[in-house]
């Protein structure tokens, strides 16, 4: 699933949701809150209207994105405890 933090989400409350923090996340065991949109522009139309351009199609299992997050959080303890609600942590740059 692809994840967006926006812009205006990251300067409002999450001044820390910077590229070079949360790419070292990759791999990592983390859990995205926000809301889940359909990306259409990735959908192949069967009928456009006249000088409409093609959707671009993405290379990726679906179009549903979380979009924009709000809440971004790491787990500190196991995979076993964090997915009973257990060991995870509000994302912070120390």
């Amino acid at each position: 699933m692809t994840a967006e933090i926006t812009p205006r989400v990251r300067a409002n409350a999450h001044p820390d949701w910077l590229f070079k923090n949360v790419k070292d996340l990759e791999g990592e065991f983390i859990r995205v809150t926000g809301w889940l949109m359909l990306d259409t522009k990735h959908i192949p139309q069967t009928q456009r209207l006249p000088n409409e351009r093609l959707n671009k199609p993405l290379t990726r299992s679906t179009n549903w994105e979380v979009h924009p997050v709000t809440k971004l959080e790491v787990c500190e303890q196991s995979v076993t405890a964090c997915n009973a609600n257990q060991g995870w942590k509000e994302f912070s740059v120390p």
